[in-house]
């Protein structure tokens, strides 16, 4: 557990709008809970290339505005070097998106150091915390009124499968132990 970033509001923000647990007396999380979820689905970034969208001014003049990252969801505070590793100052940026411009244009190309985090796996993960506490609740029925808390149940239990179904896939290597070495050798020249 680490010390709560002020870098993280926006991304806190972000999984509280998800899992529709706002800053109450009847919050479910703190924030040191989200970020902590978040962090352990955080990817450290160092010198990652953006990718640039030219703008086409009257004349066919090229200039070079918008720079984009792969992915979206960056701590805010994230570091942009051009290739000679200087330091370049964007006139926007948007760190959910991940989209930085930069309004006189830019020549070279353009890297960026920071930490990205798969918000829609971290927010599974808060859910699925949150389910184990209204697994302790029930369904009563008094004198023939049905009062279901299942259906808490069952909508946290939704809203986990959707925000699961849209984390980043993991890759996970495998090898066959059925196949000697020798075989594994020949069958990479190709």
């Amino acid at each position: 557990m680490t010390q709560l970033r002020d870098t993280m509001d926006v991304l806190i923000d972000r999984v509280r709008s998800y899992i529709n647990d706002p800053v109450d007396a009847g919050q479910h999380f703190e924030d040191q809970d989200i970020q902590d979820a978040l962090d352990q689905r955080r990817w450290d970034v160092r010198y990652m290339e953006l990718t640039v969208q030219e703008t086409i001014l009257p004349g066919g003049t090229i200039k070079w505005t918008h720079f984009y990252a792969p992915v979206g969801n960056w701590e805010e505070g994230s570091v942009l070097t051009d290739s000679a590793f200087n330091p370049a100052t964007p006139d926007t940026s948007d760190s959910l998106t991940g989209l930085w411009t930069f309004t006189a244009g830019y020549q070279l190309a353009l890297y960026i150091t920071g930490r990205y985090f798969d918000v829609n796996a971290a927010t599974a993960d808060l859910l699925e915390q949150w389910l184990a506490t209204v697994r302790k609740e029930y369904d009563i029925n008094v004198s023939g009124l049905d009062l279901k808390r299942s259906q808490k149940f069952d909508q946290l239990v939704e809203l986990c499968e959707y925000y699961r179904a849209r984390s980043y896939p993991l890759i996970i290597p495998m090898v066959r132990g059925d196949m000697n070495r020798r075989t594994r050798l020949c069958r990479t020249r190709y």
